[in-house]
């Protein structure tokens, strides 16, 4: 839904879709996938600080909310 919003540019979609493609190979029991600290990685994909917002927010949910 996100890459669907209208809140973010075209160029900016293709940032978090890179992005997302990233969080998808992360694997919690092999420390080689765990890179830097969140700012780190979203700099690393260049997102906006708009975008970092949302993403941010949208970890913070719970699924039962």
């Amino acid at each position: 839904q996100a890459v669907k919003s209208p809140l973010m540019g075209l160029f900016e979609k293709r940032r978090v879709k890179k992005f997302f493609e990233f969080l998808q190979s992360w694997k919690n029991d092999e420390p080689a996938t765990h890179q830097d600290t969140m700012k780190t990685v979203y700099e690393k994909f260049g997102l906006e600080p708009g975008t970092q917002d949302f993403i941010g927010h949208a970890r913070a949910l719970y699924l039962d909310d």
